[in-house]
């Protein structure tokens, strides 16, 4: 064909991230800032100290807010700063502020559990975005704070084993084995059973023992162990999930 040319236009320097905040408190950081001008993404940075150098925690932020949860020292202030990139350039550091994370030195049962379910739901967003949704395959999942997952999917059943997975404040191990029967008129019915061992801030077991449906996890019970304490039996109707 006949030629013609072109060139790449320059966005202009992103501006600084103003009013950069990092909460106090719960088990994870919350960093969040003003839009800034010119900008397609953002970096995340901690620090130990104010003026001490800054590491980049997340490189490809795309919203104004992110939410930390690798492994720091409850009660310990870090510092967090930002910047703004495009595809030409990028911006100066923004101002730090500070923020920690508040971890209790004991937990109710429910709430031991609940870190095994707030992991299992962010661990299946990870699995969903990879996969689709159902998720079909296989893949290593690795968790925010460390670890990772081996995740095995597809119409003959699904297996799931935690390699030292962390996220939030819980380490777990073990395996979860869902057991799927599917009939030729596409009829879903089995169990979901397994052992996971929790280390960490919060050590303990929790056994799954759940029925499986068309639409996912429909009844059973978890058997949670806090190390040290009695066996306490939760049902999965009396969640509120």
């Amino acid at each position: 064909s006949d030629y013609d040319y072109g060139y790449a236009g320059d966005m202009g320097q992103p501006s600084v991230p103003l009013n950069v905040q990092a909460s106090d408190g719960d088990y994870s950081v919350t960093i969040t800032w003003d839009e800034s001008d010119n900008t397609q993404y953002y970096r995340v940075y901690i620090s130990e100290t104010e003026d001490g150098e800054y590491t980049v925690i997340s490189s490809n932020v795309y919203d104004t807010s992110y939410e930390y949860t690798g492994s720091i020292t409850p009660e310990t202030a870090y510092y967090f700063r930002v910047r703004a990139f495009n595809d030409s350039c990028e911006s100066e550091l923004s101002e730090a502020d500070s923020g920690f994370i508040t971890v209790p030195a004991s937990i109710t049962d429910r709430e031991f559990l609940q870190l095994y379910l707030d992991t299992e739901e962010r661990l299946m967003e990870k699995i969903y975005e990879e996969l689709g949704d159902p998720p079909m395959g296989s893949t290593i999942v690795t968790g925010d704070t460390g670890g990772t997952c081996d995740y095995s999917g597809g119409y003959s059943g699904v297996t799931v084993i935690y390699n030292d997975y962390c996220e939030f404040s819980a380490r777990f191990t073990g395996t979860t084995e869902t057991e799927i029967t599917i009939s030729l008129y596409g009829g879903v019915s089995g169990d979901t059973t397994g052992t996971l061992t929790v280390s960490g801030t919060y050590p303990g077991t929790i056994e799954l023992f759940l029925d499986v449906g068309l639409s996912g996890t429909n009844g059973g019970y978890y058997l949670v162990t806090q190390e040290g304490q009695s066996p306490a039996t939760f049902y999965y109707d009396d969640l509120d999930l």
